[in-house]
């Protein structure tokens, strides 16, 4: 076998760690922390991931204390998910959406139920989404009676929720896809689903007078 060829072989190694200080770069530039290496990048992802669920966890806390409520134990296929999820969110509107989420699944008198596939769905929802899923709501409970939404009237909310620049007749009927239409607790899932982060937990004679 012959020998490696010196020069060669520095250029090979050269090419590498030019090629991996590069990509060190590149993680510190998109991660906001410009020439700090990799693992001081990753250690202060995890802490803002940290402070992040703290967050939301205090919110949540918060929301049930005004109540006179204690947290119940969240069952650990929607407490892991939700936290995890939540851990990613810096905007401080989603971050009060997961926390009434949160808030609902660990009220003790379980008036919203929250299914494992909540945390699932909003986990893909955005600002924007979330603002669509609020006025389907307004508009949802403002009805006489329950019955789908039509193509037209979810594009007429989206135009009233001043998000219709942005959308297409196709967009806004995906909302409606079977994984937002599953019958889980009444006619509709996005009403549903709304409900449980749309606003947090209240008290029951709330809910009682507006039955009344």
């Amino acid at each position: 076998m012959n020998p490696l060829d010196p020069v060669t072989t520095g250029l090979t190694v050269a090419a590498a760690l030019g090629a991996a200080k590069r990509a060190q770069n590149f993680i510190a530039a998109v991660a906001g922390h410009p020439g700090e290496s990799v693992g001081t990048i990753l250690g202060n992802i995890v802490k803002r991931r940290l402070d992040n669920a703290e967050t939301v966890a205090a919110k949540s806390d918060f929301i049930l204390l005004n109540l006179g409520l204690q947290a119940k134990e969240i069952p650990l296929p929607v407490l892991q998910p939700a936290l995890e999820a939540a851990s990613l969110q810096e905007d401080r509107s989603m971050q009060d959406v997961w926390a009434n989420l949160l808030a609902n699944a660990a009220d003790p008198r379980a008036l919203n139920e929250v299914p494992p596939s909540f945390p699932a769905i909003l986990k893909e929802l955005g600002p924007r989404d979330v603002k669509f899923l609020d006025a389907i709501f307004a508009k949802w409970t403002a009805r006489p009676y329950p019955h789908p939404l039509s193509e037209h009237e979810l594009a007429m909310i989206y135009s009233e929720a001043k998000l219709f620049a942005a959308a297409t007749v196709a967009q806004l009927y995906s909302a409606t896809s079977p994984k937002y239409r599953t019958d889980h607790c009444g006619t509709h899932h996005i009403p549903c689903l709304s409900a449980n982060f749309r606003k947090a937990p209240t008290c029951a004679c709330d809910a009682h007078a507006g039955a009344a």
